[in-house]
Formats: structure tokens, sequence, C-alpha cells
């Protein structure tokens, strides 16, 4: 956003509908910090739990999403070029994904591959529609990333957030929430960072779909454009 002429921005920022999504967003941080204050403090349970519960792997490449394949949200990868999901594969890789699973065939952690390096991330569902995602990383193990997913009584997506920390407060934020009418979803996707300012950018798509809920089409707008519409077709299968 810093290329955007200043008088622009700020005629932007006073308008209704960024006023809106900021609300979005702020509640979307505040959940975010709520996680971050109940679970900073939490690496050793969830290592105990994982070493006791790990019954199986399973492998995924791509390393533009947050956990890859099994990425909750939808959107970046939908609206935004070069922005790569990965796939699922029967032989370990790296650079690549790691998928733990309980003998439930529940997944449990999710580790991306990097040369040397293992970042795993914790998965748990706290509420029976709200699954959470942690991983603590860095020389002092910190919970650095939270991602939530929520879904309604038919397993469909309602939220999703994903957060970067600075330290204790939420630093930069991804966020998707959906509204379902018939055949068709209403998706709102916030990117927002908080560090050395405040950004916000905002997207709003409506997602077709089939009587299996695979959306055929999708048509949308950015926030600070409603003018400039654009439409086209998911280039993977996408079923919500």
């Amino acid at each position: 956003m810093e290329r955007i002429p200043e008088k622009v921005l700020k005629a932007y920022e006073s308008s209704k509908s960024y006023q809106k999504l900021k609300i979005l967003r702020n509640e979307g941080r505040e959940i975010l910090q709520e996680y971050y204050r109940e679970y900073k403090d939490s690496l050793s349970y969830f290592k105990k739990e994982a070493a006791k519960k790990l019954d199986h792997e399973r492998y995924g490449t791509g390393m533009t999403l947050p956990r890859g394949r099994l990425c909750p949200g939808n959107m970046e990868e939908l609206i935004i070029g070069n922005v790569k999901r990965g796939r699922m594969v029967k032989e370990y890789v790296n650079p690549g994904y790691v998928y733990g699973y309980d003998k439930e065939d529940n997944l449990i952690t999710s580790d991306m591959v990097e040369g040397e390096i293992r970042d795993r991330e914790y998965i748990f569902w706290k509420e029976p529609a709200v699954q959470l995602g942690l991983k603590y990383w860095g020389v002092d193990l910190e919970l650095e990333e939270i991602t939530e997913a929520a879904y309604n009584e038919q397993g469909k997506i309602l939220r999703y957030l994903f957060g970067l920390m600075d330290g204790e407060k939420v630093d930069e934020i991804h966020m998707e929430t959906y509204r379902y009418e018939g055949n068709k979803a209403f998706v709102t996707y916030i990117y927002s960072i908080l560090i050395d300012g405040d950004s916000i950018t905002g997207d709003h798509i409506v997602l077709e779909m089939d009587e299996d809920g695979k959306v055929l089409k999708y048509t949308g707008y950015t926030d600070m454009y409603p003018e400039e519409m654009y439409e086209g077709v998911p280039r993977r299968k996408l079923v919500l």
C-alpha cells in the first residue's frame, strides 16, 4: 500500500467499507491474542501429547501456504498469483511437509521440512467445530504462528485465521470469513500487517458452487477499488 498516493489512501481509510474491515480485523486479532495467552507456555505439553498419539505419517510438497496441501484457507491460492498449495505424495520429500496422524486418522502435527530445518505445527480440535494449529519456533521456541479454522454444523468453513506473532503481539493476519446463501458463498478476505503501522487490504469474493459444494467459478473485487471486478475458475478442485 506504500505506492498508493497518500491523499487516496487517507480517503479510503476514512470510508465505511475500510472501517468495517478494520472492525473485522480487530476481532480476528483479539481471537489470536487470546490463543497466544492461553498456549504460549504449552510447548512441553504438546510435545508429550504428540509423542503419545503419533501413529502414522503422510507427505506433501509445496512451501507457499501455511501447512501446505492441508492449509484450511482458500482465498490466497484462489485470487493471488504464484501461490502454490502443493500435493500429497507417497514418499518423503525435502523440502516439503510431513503430516502426522493419530490412530483415528486425525491430523495432529504438520512438519515443514527444508534442508536440516524441521518446524513443527501442533494441530488439535479445541471445540468440535474449531481446529487450532500452533507452531513454536526460533531460538527460544516461542509461539510464533497460530492457525484457526472454524466450521458450521455441515462441516463448511466459516472462518480461517492465520497469525504471525512479534513477541507477544500479533504482527500479521490472514483472515477469511464465509457466509452461505443457497449455492453461493460470500467471502471476505483480509490481509493486515500491524507492526510499524497498520495496513489492511481486503477482497470480497462470491463463490458459485454446485449441489456438492464444488466451486465452479468466482467473482470479486478489492475493497479499495470496488469498480474493478475480477473473475475466474479455480485452478484446482475446491469444495466447501
